[in-house]
């Protein structure tokens, strides 16, 4: 399972914590890679999707707390690495 986290350089909230963001995390810049952002259908920044190991999305969380994120992320971690 890997986590994919969406930014912009133009997105303020991306770059407050894109220093912050854990280092599992994939950095997709949806002004580069406009492709993967239409194919997890991005509509607002930032975002971070829990994705498999085929690339299909898991879940989803739009937020700018990082302890919240951590959270979020193992509690579907154990919940699809328990299957």
């Amino acid at each position: 399972m890997n986590l994919l986290f969406f930014k912009a350089p133009w997105c303020t909230a991306s770059n407050a914590i894109e220093h912050t963001v854990p280092g599992y995390a994939a950095h997709i810049d949806c002004d580069e890679d406009q492709e993967t952002a239409a194919k997890y259908d991005v509509t607002n920044l930032p975002l971070f999707i829990a994705i498999d190991d085929a690339n299909k999305e898991i879940a989803r969380i739009h937020t700018t707390n990082m302890k919240v994120l951590d959270r979020w992320f193992k509690s579907i971690k154990e919940k699809h690495d328990g299957k």
